[in-house]
């Protein structure tokens, strides 16, 4: 094979080292394509009419301490940032386990106590099936009860 004389032979080599390297790269990620899914747990579904009340509750929430530069201390101040025509009265109980949701009011998702974990603001009272759905200052997540009981609260706040 003869090269062309305005390419050093450097390039050719190149050009093949970066031809393996590619292919390995794309066996590699198919590979991983195919084995990653097998290792990762299982997520369990959550219908959304489970979740939607504390999912509306928690974006009311983060809208009103927005305009208020403040969270709210109580439901007259959260209703103003809920959709309009939600029944407050219904929007409030869980439909998992019949009770009312448990809002911290007053609680700042934006402060420092917060750390690198986020901070929980509301939760429901006993969940069902071994978990509850947990308003959290990044959003509404479903938590076992160990998980729960290793969240970062409010200072002074004793979960149930």
């Amino acid at each position: 094979m003869r090269l062309p004389r305005n390419r050093p032979p450097v390039r050719v080599a190149t050009r093949r080292w970066t031809m393996t390297c590619r292919t390995i790269v794309r066996v590699a990620a198919a590979v991983a394509m195919t084995v990653l899914p097998a290792c990762a747990p299982e997520v369990k579904e959550v219908s959304t009419g489970d979740v939607g009340g504390l999912r509306k509750i928690a974006s009311a929430y983060g809208r009103a301490t927005a305009r208020n530069g403040r969270p709210p201390t109580g439901v007259a101040e959260l209703k103003p940032f809920l959709p309009e025509g939600e029944d407050l009265d219904k929007l409030l109980i869980s439909p998992r386990d019949g009770q009312p949701y448990v809002i911290i009011w007053g609680a700042n998702p934006r402060s420092e106590q917060a750390g690198e974990t986020p901070l929980v603001i509301g939760y429901e009272k006993t969940g069902k099936d071994g978990t509850r759905f947990v308003f959290l200052s990044m959003g509404v997540v479903s938590m076992t009860q160990s998980e729960f009981e290793k969240a970062t609260f409010p200072p002074g706040h004793k979960p149930n």
